[in-house]
């Protein structure tokens, strides 16, 4: 169910840029561009071209529902600023064959209505050349790629000097950072996967920069990326510290057995000499040495005294040492690491995308044919 440029480009003729990933090309002298929709088993066309008849303007709007109707595997047909567009589905079967058949369809609609290949900004029908407009493939005229430029040029210098509103790039963090503790310490407690919460209150986060702080930049992803990383260093920490409380409550009549019992092999050693204990336990099997035994009660007094998840932040480091909590301690390691890991891609993933948006940063990008 996928598309093979070889055959397809052989098939209709166009051309596949490995580089932009998009199928251009003049079929019958329309300029046609496709480009593959991950996960959708789908194809954006777009054919670029003018109406020579202006009269033809509303009969092309009425005819586009009834077109649909009779033809399968097409859907969202609409003509719009001189671009022809829609969705074309590929099929499980014969892909390359089907889609070209389709492509075939959507060129007869367009001769059908006399439309002829243009720039896509002025209209003329001479000297245009393919382009990447952000990631929208068009036609441009050299007068109007010169234009289109200094356009570019101007939106950008604008956007520099837009003005920061750092209380808000602050705010925007801190209810990302509050939001995604939250969600992460109940999906910690419940055992589930922390990664999908993690770039969604990540996503938001940056979107509410750019409302509330008018514009994203380096320095305003970095105070929500830290903010994150806090906020998911806090949740994994707090997670872990509620998790031995709960272990500890469990535990308890055990500790308090073991605190008495060695307060009992206490007062009996009490009783004999060293010389005396020595002699009874000779090969060292059976008698406890003194070290051993304040081990023994430190420890049971320790969980009896970490009962509730503020005892257990508190002596973290305490808890974390003991033998008993192995366990928690390679768990712990283990979220952290994963959790730090889901924030920066999180971030890498939403970011470039809309530093480029806010900051102006649109690209033009020439196609060869």
């Amino acid at each position: 169910m996928s598309i093979h440029p070889n055959t397809f480009c052989k098939i209709t003729g166009l051309k596949y840029d490995k580089v932009q990933k998009i199928y251009i090309g003049r079929l019958n002298g329309y300029p046609v561009i496709l480009r593959a929709v991950p996960r959708r088993n789908m194809m954006l066309f777009r054919l670029i071209a003018d109406i020579t008849d202006a009269r033809l303007s509303t009969e092309i709007q009425q005819a586009i529902e009834p077109w649909l109707l009779a033809h399968s595997g097409i859907t969202g047909l609409q003509y719009a600023d001189r671009c022809l567009s829609c969705l074309i589905s590929i099929p499980p079967k014969k892909a390359d064959e089907q889609t070209a058949e389709r492509i075939t369809e959507l060129i007869s609609f367009a001769s059908d209505f006399r439309m002829a290949g243009c720039c896509q900004s002025c209209g003329t029908d001479r000297d245009y050349s393919f382009y990447l407009l952000d990631d929208a493939g068009v036609t441009i005229c050299p007068q109007c790629e010169s234009t289109l430029q200094q356009k570019i040029e101007e939106i950008a210098e604008k956007k520099q000097q837009y003005p920061v509103s750092w209380s808000g790039t602050v705010m925007a963090g801190l209810v990302g950072a509050a939001l995604l503790f939250v969600l992460i310490y109940l999906l910690l407690a419940a055992n589930l996967i922390v990664y999908p919460v993690t770039y969604v209150c990540v996503l938001a986060a940056l979107l509410l920069c750019k409302k509330w702080g008018k514009k994203l930049h380096y320095v305003s992803l970095s105070i929500i990326g830290g903010l994150c990383l806090i906020s998911c260093v806090l949740a994994t920490f707090f997670s872990t510290a509620h998790e031995m409380a709960l272990n500890n409550q469990e535990n308890c009549t055990n500790a308090q057995a073991l605190c008495s019992g060695v307060e009992e092999l206490r007062e009996m050693y009490s009783n004999f000499t060293e010389e005396e204990l020595a002699e009874f336990d000779e090969d060292g099997e059976f008698i406890i040495s003194a070290s051993e035994l304040d081990e023994k009660y430190q420890l049971g007094m320790l969980i009896q005294e970490t009962q509730t998840t503020k005892d257990c932040i508190l002596r973290f480091n305490e808890l974390m040492r003991q033998e008993i909590f192995r366990d928690y301690r390679n768990e712990y390691r283990r979220r952290l690491i994963l959790n730090i890991i889901a924030v920066f891609v999180s971030l890498s993933i939403s970011a470039p995308a809309m530093l480029r948006q806010s900051n102006g940063r649109h690209t033009l990008r020439r196609i060869p044919e």
